[in-house]
Parts: structure tokens; sequence; C-alpha cells
């Protein structure tokens, strides 16, 4: 009786199986019992049939006996019930139990407050938030069932409020999850949003901010670039190259505008660096202020190399009117060396007068010297106002008072010559009106083709011949004109030719052979002195190389001596 009165006091399904149990052989016992009391009160009655003497007791007893197994056993019957609701109410906390760990399980995901730290992170996320609300979706249908059940076992289960209470607790924690995900859901939907934006917000900038600092590395590029040209000309096309890159920097002023603009949005939403570019706003901004610096100091620069052009072109001016003008002056001369008229005597004596003059000019060559030595010192090339350099002018300084040395030299011996061939100055003046009228370029000398139509007016002939053939008798001519083999003829060559020409139609070898006694004061021999006493150093070259040593009547070599009667005969035997 005792056992039926206590409480029921299980904490879990084993325990209260092990009080089942229990209760179970109670059972077994309390049948057992109530055959045996049967047994027992049965005989008492008969007792009391038998009218035993003691058949009032006898009967208080079977009285007494069969209501305390009658109290017994609905004791007995209670204790079973509660049994059993208290293991309905176990396993009903079982299931809230599991439901509870799952709710708990699925809680730090659903709550997480983690919403990504880039679009990709994001869109991860949500691909596990799906899973996560698809197992909270099938796991709602259990979650309607276990409703059902707490609200059915909560009406016949005398732990009824407990089992209300627990399954509220369930429920609660079930409506929490769903609300933590669905908050979750929308918040993971919005940082994505914000993602996106943030996304396309470091692909506009990464773009702008390429193209910007390619443009400013160009650009500082060709603005670094040291200003140095050639002329004004050159600084004028810089100049508005300039303008035009000025006009260019206020175009990439907006868009390094749009560049501040995009990271200020940027850093709205993160401080984290754009992963599609090393380019940062702070890079940026010390690009444009060198920028700035760099165009205030090419302002300056094309100013200087301005100044600096102007006084260049100020020079090159002065050299070319110099340069210019002594170019001027050298044609003139040139044309007065090699037009002269009068005798060869006259002539000679204005060749000296110009050649002096041409002396005198060499000053006016030094100043265009000095001009040109300055302007190099500055690195001037060209020059635009004069096709004439002092290289140029000088050469034909040169060539000009060679040529004054070379005329002077030709008219002294053209003189010797005249005078040792009895040619009048008639003739020579003829001599040089020809050679001077053939010599179209005016370079004191004649060219094969000019020599040959010089040629054709004096009455020489020579036959017209095919292409690559070659001229035996204009070669043969063309010998005696131009000995030293130059191709050209000069005016003392043309002269000679012209006296030996005139000389072959009037002399014969004694009067060549008299013309040589007179000229060796009736020597046998004659020496250098008295060759070029005769004909002039050229001539006299001509005959030292072709004379052979003078051999006396003993066979003795005469110093210096030369054999003039030989030679007359070695040349006049050919001819």
């Amino acid at each position: 009786m005792i056992l039926m009165q206590q409480k029921v006091d299980a904490e879990s399904i084993s325990s209260a199986e092990a009080l089942n149990r229990k209760h179970v052989a109670f059972e077994d016992q309390l049948d057992l019992h109530r055959r045996q009391i049967g047994v027992l009160t049965a005989s008492g009655r008969e007792m009391m049939m038998n009218q035993n003497m003691a058949a009032d007791s006898i009967e208080a007893s079977v009285e007494q006996l069969e209501a305390h197994l009658h109290e017994l056993a609905a004791k007995g019957g209670q204790r079973k019930a509660r049994l059993a609701d208290t293991k309905a109410m176990l396993e009903f906390n079982r299931k809230a139990d599991s439901f509870d760990a799952w709710i708990s399980d699925k809680k730090p995901q659903a709550s997480s407050k983690e919403m990504g730290k880039d679009l990709t992170t994001v869109d991860s996320m949500l691909g596990k938030h799906d899973q996560l609300q698809k197992s909270l979706d099938a796991k709602e249908l259990s979650i309607d069932q276990f409703r059902t059940e707490c609200s059915q076992l909560a009406e016949i289960n005398s732990h009824g409020s407990a089992i209300s209470a627990k399954g509220a607790a369930v429920f609660s924690s079930w409506a929490k999850l769903m609300a933590a995900s669905e908050e979750r859901r929308r918040g993971l939907q919005d940082s994505k949003i914000t993602y996106q934006e943030l996304e396309d917000l470091h692909l506009e900038f990464a773009k702008k901010a390429s193209g910007f600092n390619s443009w400013f590395e160009n650009a500082e590029e060709d603005l670094t670039d040291p200003v140095r040209v050639n002329s004004l000309d050159d600084i004028e096309q810089l100049k508005a190259d300039h303008s035009m890159f000025k006009q260019e920097e206020l175009k990439q002023k907006a868009l390094f505008e749009d560049i501040v603009s995009l990271d200020s949005k940027i850093k709205r939403i993160t401080s984290a660096n754009n992963p599609y570019t090393w380019f940062t706003l702070q890079h940026l901004e010390a690009n444009w202020a060198t920028l700035n610096a760099v165009v205030i100091d090419r302002d300056g620069d094309i100013a200087k190399e301005e100044r600096r052009q102007r006084e260049n072109e100020d020079d090159r001016i002065m050299f070319a009117r110099h340069a210019n003008d002594f170019y001027a002056w050298l044609q003139r001369t040139r044309a007065s060396l090699v037009e002269g008229s009068g005798s060869l005597e006259q002539q000679l004596d204005t060749t000296k007068d110009i050649y002096e003059l041409i002396k005198g000019e060499r000053k006016g060559l030094k100043i265009i010297e000095d001009l040109s030595a300055r302007m190099e010192d500055k690195m001037i090339l060209d020059n635009k106002h004069t096709e004439h350099s002092i290289v140029g002018l000088a050469q034909q300084w040169d060539q000009l008072e060679q040529l004054g040395v070379r005329m002077q030299h030709n008219l002294e011996q053209q003189i010797q010559a005249k005078n040792a061939s009895g040619v009048s100055d008639e003739q020579m003046q003829d001599f040089d009106e020809t050679f001077k009228h053939f010599d179209t370029d005016k370079t004191g000398k004649l060219e094969p083709s000019e020599l040959k139509a010089c040629l054709r007016s004096l009455g020489y002939m020579f036959a017209t011949i095919e292409e690559g053939e070659v001229d035996a008798e204009w070669e043969a001519v063309l010998s005696q004109l131009d000995p030293n083999g130059d191709g050209d003829v000069s005016l003392t060559e043309f002269q000679n030719f012209m006296i030996q020409r005139e000389s072959d139609k009037a002399e014969t070898s004694s009067d060549v052979l008299g013309a040589f006694q007179a000229a060796s004061d009736e020597k046998p021999y004659m020496t250098r002195q008295d060759l070029e006493k005769a004909m002039g150093p050229e001539q006299a070259d001509y005959c030292v190389r072709h004379m052979k040593q003078y051999v006396d009547g003993s066979k003795v070599e005469v110093g210096g001596g030369y054999d003039y009667q030989g030679f007359i005969k070695s040349v006049f035997g050919r001819k």
C-alpha cells in the first residue's frame, strides 16, 4: 500500500519503463495474493456459516481484508495510470528535445549576422541559406504533426500543463527560427544588392582609374621631355600642342572628379581594397598633383625655349645676310676673274688686283665663321634664310683664291709662251675669247663636250662613231690638250695647245733648234732655269721629264744640263 501511494518520479523513459516493470510484478503478486485472499475469505465465510464462535471477528477480518485488497487494487490502477502518463510525457519530451536540438543546430546559421564580404561570398551564403530553408520547409510538416500530438496529449495526460509548456517552448523556438531564417534571407538579399552595387562601382572605378593613369603616364612622359626645338616654327607647334593638351586636361579633370565620386560611394559601403585594380584614390590624387606641377614647369620651359629660339632666329638672319652677301661677292669676283679683257699683260695686272681683293675679303669670311661658330655652340643646325654653310663658303673662297693664283700663273705662262713663240697679242686675245666662249659654266675649265665643240669651231673634224666605240683621233688630240689626264682642259692647256698649233704651222726643226740655242746662250745644253725662263715651269717640267742628261765629248754627264738637240731630233724624228 505504501508503494502505491509513492509519487511516480521518473526522469527518463528507461526509469519509467523500470517502474512499469515493477508495477507489472506488483500486479502479478496482487493476482497471486488475490487468489490466496479469496481462499482465505472463503474459508472465513465457511467458518461463519458453521457458527464459529469467532464468527464476528472472522467476518470483520474478512471484510477488512477484502476492503484492503480492493483499495490496493484501486491504488494500483491509479499508479499504473500515472506511470503511463509519465511515460507518455517522457516520450513527448524526448520528441520535443529532438526538435529543440534540431532547432538549436539550425539556429546559428539562421540567425547569423555574417552577410558576406563580397558578391561571391554572399552568393555562396544565399545558396547555403536556400538549402537551410528547404530543410526548414521539410521539417515544418513534422512540427505541425507534433503540434497536434501535443494538443491531444495535453488534454488526456495528467501532466498536461507540463506537456503544453514543453510544446510551447518548442513551438516558440521554431517560430523564432523561421523568423530568423526569413530575416537572414532578406539580409542576404539586401547584402547581395549592396555588393552587386559595390561590384559595379569597383569595376567602374578600375576602368576609369586605369584609363586615367594611362593618360597620366603618357602625359607625364610627354611633358617631361626636354623642351628643345630647332626653330620658331617648331616652338609655335609646341605651344599649339601644349594648348591642346590643356584642353584635354580639362576633360581628364572631369574624369578625375568622377573617380573621386566613385571612391566616396565605395567607401560608404566598404573600406576593403578594390579587387580589380591596385590603383587607389590616394595614388591618383598624387598623380594629379604631380601633373599640375609638371604643367607649370612645362609652361616655364616653353617660354624659356621661345626666348632662346627668338635669339637663335636673330642669329640665323644675321648669318644668312652675311652669307648671302658673301656668296654674291664670290660669284661676282669669279666672273671678273674669268671674263678678263685686254692684253695678257693687262689681264695679269687686273687679275693681281682682284687677287688682292680676294685675300682682303678673308676678313668677311672670318665674320661668317664667327657667326657659324656661335650658331654651332647654340646647336642651331638649320637655317631657312640661306642655303649656304660656312664649309661651302670657305671652300668656294679657297677655290676662288686658288683660281686667282692659277690664273696669274697661267697668264704669266701665256705671256712667256707668247714671247717665245712669236704669237701676237691679238692671237692670244682670240685664244682667250674662244676659250671663254665655250666655257659656258664659267668654271675656268673646258669639259670634254665643251672642248669638242670648241675644236670643231677651229676646223677639227671628228668622225661620228657608234656608242661604246673609241675615237682614236679624238683621244690623240685630247692627250695633247690634257697631258695631266684630269678630264678637263684649263685655259693654260688650251693656250699652250693653240700656241703649239700656230708654231707647227711655221716652225721647222731648225727654227726650234735656233730658239733653244738662243735660250741657252749658245750652250750645247740647257739648264732648268734656262727652260723655265724660255717657256715657263709647266713646259719646262715637260722638257725635263723627256730630255736626257747632256754628255760632253769626253763622255762625261754635265750636272743639271739637258740635251735639247737630242730632244729636238727625237721629237721631229717621230713626227
